[in-house]
Order: structure tokens, then C-alpha cells, then sequence
């Protein structure tokens, strides 16, 4: 048995304690209520029975001047009504203790039918005594003559009343016995468990335990509390040494992150400006020395679309801050949809969707995915779906394009990657409008078909709908 504290070691000994108590009281209820029970065997003990008997033979044998007389008339009738008596055995004498009747099945020796009769020679009572599982009764008739005649009379006991209570007792106090110390020997070996240990310890760090002097397991006590305190104050040190050094380090790698993504953007930059720039410079020359105004046109055409992508870098590297206020999500969905002529199938719950989020910056996230569904998807269809679970709110959107390929797929969070059609700007604005609001994000395939998740915190507890 093992105990997690002091104060374990204490509530099992309260408990063990109001376990004796309640034991006891219950014990002595139950033995108060097996005597109650057994009261009427144990107290009709054939008293009346064998006085009756010795009144009627008193009267009838003081008519007789002898033992022998009364014997020889009246043997069979004394016989008959002693076995009237319903007795297991018996043994009729005189004072010399020659048996004149006895039973087949009296079994007493003589030195303990001396026992059973030598009361009797004084006086003339009656006598009960318990011997094994009989009810042993020893009277004597008397004619007043100095003529007595002496009886040991046998009954088979219906029960063993003395003999159960003292079972029952051995019995409870032998279980409660046995209980004690068996808990007294796992207190004393939960006590003494950490002493050894302890004693273990102090002999690996070359510690003296003195396990008769009860100083010295204070001053072990004390040693070991200041080490730990010390150990714990170098550790202590040590973690932030080691936690200053983990702080540069990541300095360290965000600023080469920083800068390699800021190479990757300026390399993407100067190749989009760089194409787009050659080639109007192409078109405008071709353009002036043919006199051809169309090829003018389409170049300032380029170069709108350059405008265009300078703004949208623009509004890329500024820094957004969200304005968070109560939305419902379908009708933000619904709306920024209706802008664009898609053949939508739409899997809303019936109750409104209340979300804490920015409408605006919401809605040019959306709005970005179904553009680009539009641009490229050749069905022009596409399947919405809205998820309110208890913890999260999912907005599920299908294209009906040929999915992303693999290729595509691990170099689509890139700004300007090679295989991303358009300026290549589309997806890491709703990438970064994302981050800004809290919302996860997944692009992947489903079916052979594009699939863009958005899962966004529910907080429609926190709301009065």
C-alpha cells in the first residue's frame, strides 16, 4: 500500500479507525440480536420437565419403605415415564452409584458421573451442566427416609447457542486482528520506503544518514533542499542563456526569410515589369515606323495593364488592419457571388451564420477565388458550401475546372510563380487577407475538380442573434 502524501497516510488511518468503531457497534448490535433470537431455546431448558417428574416420584417413592420395593413394583412405570421424557440418555443410582437403569447410549466415564453427582449428596437440588452438544441435568428423589435415588438425565441440544457467539467473536476479532497488521506493516513500509531511498541518495553523494539521530535527517533535508535550489538556479540561468540564444537565432532566420522572399518579389517584379516594358517597347517601335495607330493602341493597353499591376502591388505590401465587427456570413457569400455570372450550387444551413469578421477585406477574398473561377474555369460552374460546426464555421468552394496540378500546387503560396496565370498575385493576397483575418486556408483537389477551404473561428456564442 502506498500513500501520495502525509495527509493520505492520515485519512486512511481516520478511516481505518471509524472502521473499527462502526465494526464494534455493529458486532455488538448483531450478537444482542442472535441472543434476542436464540433467547427462547437457550432459556426453556427442560427445568420444568424434571421438576414435575421429581415432584410426582417425591410423593409416589415416600410411600415405599426401600430403593428394592420401589424398584420392583415400580420399575417399568419409573422406565416408561422416563423415557416419556424424550431424553437422549440417562443413569439412575443410588448413593453408591451403582446404576440400577441406564441407557444404551450413556457414554459418561465414572470419574465424570462422580462430577455430575457429588452436589447432590449434600443437598437436594437440581444441577445443569453443558458438555459437548448435550443438556446434562442431575436431580435426586428423595422419601425423606435417607432413600434417595439419583438421575443424570441427558438431552440432545437443539442448538449451540454459547458455542456460536463465542465462534462469531473469535472470528470478527481474529478478521480485525489480522486487518491491523497487515495495515500496521504497510504504514511502517510506506515510512520506511523513502528513508531507504533516501539513504540510497545520501550514500551516492557521499552523504552521512545517521538513521538513529533524527538531526541528521534534518540536515540531509536541508542540504539537498539547498543543492536543489541551487541546481534549479543554474538551470534557471541556463534556459535563458539558452533562451536569448534561440531569440537570435530566429532574428537570424527571419531576416534571411525576409530577404530571400524580398529577392523572390524584386526577381518577380523586374521580370514582370521587364517583359511587359520590352514588349511595348517592340509594339511602339513597330507601331511608329509603319504608322500603324492599332499596334499604339494595344500598347497603351500593355501599359494600362502595368498600371494596373503596380496597383495591385501596392495594395499587396501595405499593411492591413482589420475592421471586426458582426457579419452574416450567407449574405456575404450571396452577394459577392451574384457579381459574377457563375452557375452556383449553394449547401447553406437554414439559420443564419454570424461570424466577427472584416466584410471588406471578406469580400475580396471571395471575391479573388470566384474571379479567378470565372477567368479559367470552362463550365463556369461551381459548388458553395457552409459548415456551421460547433467550433469552426467551413466555406467549401468547387470549381468546375481541372484542378490544381501537383506542380502548380507546391509553388501556389509563391507571389509571382512561373505557372500561376495572370500577374500572379491573386492567390497571395488571399493568402495574406487571411492571415489578417484568422482564417485557415486550404487549395487542393477534389474529384478532379479545384478546391479552395476557408475555415473561420465560430463565435456566434459570444453574439446576441
Amino acid at each position: 500500500m502506498e500513500f501520495k502524501s502525509i495527509l493520505g497516510k492520515r485519512v486512511f488511518l481516520s478511516l481505518f479507525l471509524l472502521f473499527l468503531i462502526l465494526s464494534d457497534i455493529i458486532f455488538s448490535v448483531y450478537l444482542n440480536l442472535l441472543i434476542n433470537y436464540y433467547e427462547n431455546d437457550y432459556i426453556n431448558d427442560n427445568y420444568k420437565k424434571i421438576s414435575d417428574f421429581k415432584k410426582r416420584y417425591d410423593e409416589e417413592f415416600s410411600s415405599y419403605n426401600s430403593l428394592q420395593e420401589f424398584f420392583l413394583k415400580r420399575q417399568d412405570f419409573f422406565e416408561k415415564d422416563i423415557k416419556s421424557l424424550n431424553l437422549h440418555s440417562y443413569f439412575i443410582t443410588d448413593s453408591s452409584f451403582y446404576p440400577f437403569i441406564t441407557s444404551k447410549n450413556f457414554s459418561f466415564k465414572d470419574s465424570q458421573i462422580r462430577y455430575f453427582l457429588l452436589p447432590l449428596l449434600k443437598e437436594n437440588i437440581s444441577m445443569r451442566f453443558f458438555y459437548k452438544d448435550l443438556d446434562i441435568y442431575t436431580t435426586k428423589i428423595s422419601n425423606g427416609k435417607n432413600k434417595d435415588i439419583f438421575m443424570i438425565l441427558n438431552f440432545k441440544s437443539n442448538n449451540f447457542f454459547l458455542k456460536r457467539i463465542i465462534l462469531y467473536f473469535i472470528v470478527y476479532k481474529s478478521v480485525l486482528l489480522v486487518l491491523t497488521v497487515i495495515s500496521i506493516i504497510s504504514l511502517l513500509k510506506s515510512i520506511e520506503r523513502p528513508i531507504e531511498k533516501m539513504g540510497q541518495i545520501t550514500k551516492l553523494v557521499g552523504m552521512d544518514l545517521n538513521y538513529d539521530n533524527p538531526d541528521s535527517f534534518v540536515k540531509v533535508f536541508k542540504d539537498s533542499l539547498e543543492n536543489l535550489i541551487e541546481s534549479q538556479k543554474l538551470e534557471k540561468d541556463a534556459n535563458a542563456i539558452l533562451n536569448k540564444r534561440v531569440k537570435e537565432l530566429e532574428e537570424n532566420f527571419r531576416l534571411k526569410d525576409g530577404l530571400l522572399k524580398l529577392s523572390e518579389i524584386t526577381s518577380g517584379i523586374a521580370h514582370q515589369l521587364n517583359n511587359s516594358l520590352g514588349s511595348s517597347i517592340g509594339l511602339l517601335q513597330k507601331g511608329l515606323e509603319n504608322g500603324d495607330f492599332n499596334l499604339v493602341k494595344t500598347v497603351i493597353e500593355d501599359l494600362k495593364k502595368l498600371s494596373y499591376f503596380t496597383k495591385k502591388f501596392l495594395e499587396f505590401s501595405k499593411d492591413e488592419k482589420p475592421y471586426l465587427v458582426k457579419s452574416e456570413l450567407k449574405q456575404i457569400v450571396e452577394r459577392v457571388a451574384e457579381r459574377f455570372p457563375l452557375d452556383c450550387s449553394k449547401d447553406f444551413p437554414e439559420e443564419k451564420v454570424f461570424v466577427e469578421t472584416d466584410p471588406v477585406l471578406l469580400e475580396q477574398v471571395l471575391f479573388n477565388i470566384f474571379d479567378n473561377i470565372y477567368k479559367y474555369s470552362k463550365d463556369k460552374k461551381v459548388d458553395i458550401t457552409i459548415k456551421n460546426l460547433i467550433e469552426k464555421i467551413e466555406i467549401g468552394i468547387v470549381d468546375s475546372g481541372p484542378g490544381f496540378p501537383e506542380e502548380v500546387l507546391e509553388k501556389l503560396y509563391s507571389p509571382f510563380n512561373e505557372n500561376a496565370k495572370g500577374i500572379g498575385l491573386g492567390i497571395p493576397i488571399i493568402i495574406k487577407i487571411c492571415t489578417i483575418l484568422n482564417i485557415d486556408y486550404k487549395f487542393t483537389n477534389f474529384n478532379g475538380r479545384g478546391k479552395i477551404v476557408l475555415v473561420l473561428k465560430n463565435e456566434e456564442k459570444n453574439f446576441d442573434s
